[in-house]
This record gives structure tokens, sequence and C-alpha cells, in this order.
């Protein structure tokens, strides 16, 4: 009688929050990390030897920053952070579901940050999008304002939803109610 008391108990300190959001990033992270996984095969395989050629041209990044060059020259590096950061958003998630506090607590530094990337992406939008129409002569390839217009204002509005969702997420929690669910697990 005290087993099922006990069960019914746990059930009632379940929150569908924390359920449907761990799902829901379950199913995220997981179909990202996959994609993800495809994307550095594909990088691996099929055009390496034609980005390495593209690289090595002095003429091709001569008019990029220096933080377009890190990511044109380093693009398994950050692809493989992109795949790790998946992983643990999906190992995060599956704890959340569990209801293991250090899973919130890896899930809400997760979310920081992705917040910080959604701003980085604006941010970066801003100062150097420009630089992925300039030509090797140093002119644009054609004039594209209009699509840099729309390409920034979607960039800006998906990185403040985004930031405003995780905010929210991440306030709901550290909520009392929600940390209660999670007080006991390890």
């Amino acid at each position: 009688m005290e087993t099922i008391e006990a069960t019914t108990q746990t059930l009632k300190l379940r929150s569908n929050f924390v359920t449907v959001l761990a799902w829901v990033f379950i199913v995220i992270s997981g179909l990202r990390a996959v994609i993800i996984l495809f994307g550095i095969v594909a990088l691996k395989t099929m055009h390496a030897d034609r980005m390495q050629h593209i690289l090595s041209d002095p003429k091709a990044l001569k008019h990029a920053s220096f933080v377009t060059k890190f990511m044109m020259t380093h693009l398994q590096l950050i692809a493989v952070i992109s795949l790790t950061t998946m992983v643990l958003m999906l190992i995060a998630s599956i704890g959340l579901l569990k209801r293991r506090n250090w899973a919130r607590i890896l899930f809400i530094i997760m979310l920081a940050i992705g917040i910080i990337r959604a701003l980085g992406s604006i941010l970066y939008e801003a100062m150097y999008s420009k630089e992925v129409w300039i030509g090797p002569e140093g002119r644009a390839i054609f004039n594209i304002h209009q699509l840099q217009s729309i390409i920034y204002v979607m960039t800006t509005m998906f990185g403040i939803g985004l930031t405003v969702l995780f905010v929210w997420i991440i306030k709901n929690l550290v909520s009392k109610d929600i940390r209660q669910e999670f007080i006991g697990k390890p």
C-alpha cells in the first residue's frame, strides 16, 4: 500500500512542463545531431578537396574578416563542436525526463549557450554578412542589398525569439515548483 502511495505522490510532483520540454528537446537534439553528423561526413568526403583548393587561393578570403576566415578554415572543428553540443543537449534532455538535477543544471547551461549563440548570430550578421557576397576582386558579386536586409531581419527575429523562449524556459526550470521535482534525484 505504501508503494502505491509513494508512486502516486511521485506522479503528482511531475509537471507536464518538464515532460513535454524533455521530449521536445530529445527529438530536436537527436535530429540535429544526426543532421550534423551527416554534414561532417559530407564535409569530409564530398567537398574536402574542393574546399581545400578554394581556401588555398590567397584571393578567396582576401576581403574576409578574421571571424569569417576562422570559420571557413575551421569548418570541421565548428561541426564537431556543434555535434558535441547536440549530444550534450540530448543527454541533458533524457536526464531531464528522468528528473535528474544534474540534467536540469546542464540543460540550463546549454540554453544559456544557445542564447549566447543566437545573439552572436545577430551580431555576426550585422557586422560580416556582406563578406559572403564579395568576390575575390573585392567587388560585390551582384547587388543583393535587399536580400541581405531580409536575411538580417529574419536572423534578428529568430535570434530574439529563441532568446526570449530560452529565458522563459530557464526561468521555469529554476522556479521553486520545478526544482522540487528534482530534489532527492542524483
